[in-house]
């Protein structure tokens, strides 16, 4: 059980697509990970308060294929300025 009362503040970032045709592309998953890697390297540091996995389903010509989304939800004390600065 992690302890949380220092927490402030959430980011969650999915390492797989949020998109019904379940396209992924290695770029798009290198820059999820190194957005991970950056919340335990910068500071304000964030550590791993969930691990969230979505099973999802695909069909289309080839079949059926079963897949999960994986996201982490990082905690840290405020938002860093280093996401600020990002979504802007």
């Amino acid at each position: 059980m992690v302890d949380t009362a220092h927490i402030g503040f959430v980011k969650r970032i999915a390492v797989t697509p949020h998109n019904a045709q379940g396209t992924v592309t290695a770029s798009d998953i290198d820059q999820a990970m190194a957005r991970l890697n950056r919340c335990f390297s910068e500071f304000p540091k964030g550590e791993i308060i969930a691990i969230e996995f979505t099973p999802c389903l695909l069909e289309d010509a080839h079949g059926t294929h079963y897949f999960r989304f994986v996201s982490y939800h990082v905690g840290f004390p405020r938002e860093p300025q280093w996401l600020i600065d990002e979504s802007r």
